[in-house]
């Protein structure tokens, strides 16, 4: 399991509840220009790196000071790119507590009476940030590491056989036309059939698990890029030009700044840590010729009001239209709230064929007309063997040059499903969100139930922007304390492009602990196409942080938490075609939970065959864990003792030693 870095933030902010929904660390800034408004997006500047990486390089210049402009930043260029920051991993010098002694001080250097020198201080163990599972522990094994099952097709019929057989030369004759077409068009549009090449990577022979009832699940989950056709690198190879969004959460009210401090958790800061991610995966590759845009869009309100706001501060830069139209892949990256408005805004640039997509030819043609071609516009709705035409090869088309673009979203710690319901009964909370928050932190209760108004708009928006192949990762913070796991990971929605991931603090939980291995395990079920039974949903208030921790907002300080979308958008293929649609389980936070539900959802998922087969050692280990797992809280404690029972008997029955037989009595 790949671990993370260690976050940089300040131990000693405790801002409160509200303060961690827009926490982050301050001194990463995007330059602004003035004249953001002109150049359509030729003449870029440079990315933005903090103070550390300036002082690692002597060679890389140096940023200017942000300026107080509030015109939006201009598109970036990364054709020269200071280096990265340094790893936080990296031991830091820890200040020595001097000695004490009878009455006098003595210092480590010091030799004491006996003539030995006292031993220096032990630096307390730190332990790493994790982000599980890992694209690769996701996409390396059994079910997405074997290759997608032809789809069966139903036995054919005597009549049918022996019309087949009449049809003799003639049918071989056209047979060989449809042939001689094929290649023609092949030629055409650049489409080369499938093919297995020497870069393809095959399936692991020696892989026993899933080989079994687990064959049967995952069959429309999407694969690694090069898994028996194709090459490894097929999914970057044509990208030169990336977009990056940057979409903040909810901020608490502007009167509370003096008493918590300014949010720091903002979209230029999102918009960062995406693109280090972006440039650090292409500068692994050796391209050097990579264009980057930076895109944070601001904007405070309701989730209606924030997606008007945002998409008219994306339409009054035309540099930003240009490169967003231009680009080939187009990433997303919001928070909390902002994960609501960015799934409405992501659909409204679909709607309005500013993200092109191979549903959306109609859409693009009007953008088109309205901002002028980029390349290949497609064919309007009167010709559809030419708009079929397009949406059959503009996957061979990079998205510079008017095909379909690679888009993905990540969501951390999205408000899918509300905040913990504990927040909506706190006697405390309640009255401040009541008399001093506004309508935009009260609308985010209503996310606790499926069938508000507000959860029905987003179900919708989130269907249409998976049903046009955006890529979505769910991430959640083990010790969140605003957002249940449930919530992040948006549990009860099912869909083939939704993948799952769990954010880790070393601080609060190890990699051995328990309760981590279970989530984790039930995370994997979920992103192998298997339901966890609500597993996550009986978990989440157990796991939920303090309302004072800092879980909410540390998951945008990893790195790897930004890596993982880039990783997911060029190295997996797309889904099974035809997609499902969205499917969403109803779901209400008042409802109560019956905690001797747990032992039977823990039973169903150990005895499920596919589950014995693809996840043999997991249940292994559980079962093993379970027993030596040694909890502190209450709430810890009860779950422990409900789910004892599924490490089984820990005693075996004895044979009775060998008694006299009857006739020697």
């Amino acid at each position: 399991m790949r671990t993370c870095k260690p976050s940089g933030m300040e131990k000693g902010d405790r801002g409160g509840w509200w303060r961690s929904l827009s926490r982050g660390p301050k001194g990463l800034w995007v330059e602004k220009d003035g004249k953001a408004g002109s150049g359509g997006g030729e003449e870029g500047g440079e990315v933005d790196m903090p103070e550390e990486a300036q002082k690692t390089d002597p060679d890389t210049l140096a940023p200017a000071p942000p300026t107080h402009d509030d015109t939006a930043p201009t598109p970036i260029s990364t054709t020269e790119q200071p280096s990265l920051p340094p790893s936080k991993s990296e031991p830091q010098t820890t200040p020595k507590p001097p000695a004490s002694g009878r009455g006098c001080r003595a210092s480590p250097n010091k030799a004491t009476k006996n003539g030995s020198a006292l031993p220096h201080p032990l630096a307390p163990s730190v332990q790493p940030n994790l982000v599980i599972n890992t694209f690769a522990t996701t996409f390396d094994r059994p079910p997405r590491s074997f290759l997608l099952l032809p789809p069966t097709s139903p036995p054919s019929s005597p009549t049918a056989t022996a019309k087949q057989e009449q049809k003799g030369l003639a049918a071989t004759t056209t047979g060989y036309a449809w042939k001689v077409f094929g290649a023609v068009g092949s030629y055409v549009y650049g489409e080369a059939p499938p093919k297995t090449t020497s870069e393809s990577l095959n399936e692991d022979e020696g892989e026993t698990r899933g080989r079994g009832e687990g064959r049967k699940v995952g069959g429309d989950l999407p694969r690694r890029v090069g898994l028996g056709v194709g090459g490894a690198h097929d999914g970057w190879k044509n990208v030169r030009r990336v977009v990056v969004a940057g979409v903040h959460g909810w901020f608490p009210a502007k009167m509370s700044n003096s008493i918590i401090g300014e949010p720091t958790g903002t979209s230029v800061k999102f918009a960062n840590m995406m693109g280090q991610a972006v440039k650090q995966f292409f500068d692994e590759k050796g391209v050097d010729d990579l264009r980057l845009t930076l895109m944070p869009l601001e904007g405070e309100g309701t989730i209606d009001s924030r997606v008007d706001k945002l998409y008219k501060a994306y339409l009054s830069n035309p540099a930003w239209i240009n490169d967003l139209r231009r680009a080939d892949a187009i990433f997303f990256a919001a928070h909390s709230q902002g994960c609501i408005v960015t799934t409405h805004l992501i659909s409204r640039m679909i709607a309005q064929g500013h993200i092109r997509t191979s549903h959306n030819a109609e859409a693009v043609s009007r953008c088109e007309w309205a901002f002028g071609p980029i390349g290949v516009v497609p064919p309007s709705s009167s010709s559809p063997h030419r708009r079929h035409s397009y949406e059959q090869h503009s996957s061979s088309i990079p998205g510079a040059e008017g095909g379909k673009q690679k888009v993905a979203m990540l969501s951390m710690c999205g408000v899918h499903l509300g905040p913990l319901y504990s927040i909506s009964t706190s006697s405390v909370i309640q009255p401040y969100l009541q008399w001093f928050e506004n309508a935009a932190a009260r609308e985010l209760f209503e996310f606790q139930d499926t069938t508000s108004p507000v959860s029905l708009a987003y179900q919708r928006a989130l269907a249409m922007v998976l049903e046009n192949e955006v890529r979505v990762v769910l991430l959640a913070s083990l010790n969140d304390q605003v957002v249940p796991i449930y919530g992040a990971s948006f549990s009860c929605a099912t869909h083939p492009l939704l993948l799952r991931a769990l954010y880790v603090d070393g601080a609060s939980y190890t990699q051995s602990d328990f309760m981590t291995n279970l989530l984790c395990f039930a995370f994997m079920l979920r992103n192998a196409g298997i339901d966890d039974e609500r597993l996550v949903e009986h978990l989440s208030e157990a796991t939920a942080g303090g309302l004072t921790g800092l879980g909410h907002s540390t998951p945008y300080e990893e790195l790897s938490s930004f890596s993982l979308a880039v990783n997911y958008l060029f190295y997996a293929t797309p889904a099974r075609k035809p997609l499902p649609p969205l499917q969403i389980e109803p779901f209400n936070a008042r409802d109560a939970r019956n905690d001797f539900e747990l032992p039977w959802i823990m039973r169903a998922l150990v005895d499920a065959p596919e589950v014995k087969d693809l996840f043999p050692g997991e249940l292994k280990d559980l079962k093993e864990g379970i027993v030596h797992w040694k909890p502190v809280t209450r709430t810890l404690k009860d779950i422990k003792r409900r789910l004892e029972p599924m490490a089984g008997r820990q005693s075996r029955l004895r044979p009775l030693p060998n008694s006299p037989s009857s006739a020697s009595l």
